[in-house]
């Protein structure tokens, strides 16, 4: 009994698959590993998303806070929509546009040379 348990345990072909066994069984692990990696990495992607959407969160409730003041109220419904109080004449003016070729002149002019200029007019 003993010859043969010991003939079939030590024969080639067993040996050959517990061998196979034990190679499959380390790959297995391996992606496992892989996986459990992954996953982790996953997790804290996920993690510092959700840090950043809390922060943001955190700024648009400070922004809520900050707009239902009563001054802040009033300042868009004046400025932004354009409202007035009851008594009160509201002007709206139009843009300025400046022109370009003015505005280039006033900047390559320094002071001295536009004293020059004023004093070169009175002669």
């Amino acid at each position: 009994m003993k010859k043969l348990f010991s003939t079939i345990i030590f024969h080639p072909l067993t040996l050959l698959i517990a061998t196979v066994l034990v190679v499959l069984a380390i790959v297995n692990l391996r992606t496992n590993l892989k996986r459990l990696e992954l996953s982790e990495q996953n997790i804290k992607l996920e993690q510092e998303e959700g840090n950043r959407l809390k922060s943001e969160i955190q700024l648009l409730d400070d922004q809520i806070e900050q707009s239902s003041q009563p001054l802040a109220k009033e300042r868009l419904i004046r400025n932004e929509l354009v409202r007035q109080v009851e008594g009160e004449i509201v002007l709206k003016l139009p843009d300025i546009e400046i022109n370009q070729d003015l505005a280039e002149e006033a900047i390559k002019k320094n002071n001295w040379e536009e004293w020059i200029e004023i004093i070169s007019q009175k002669k």
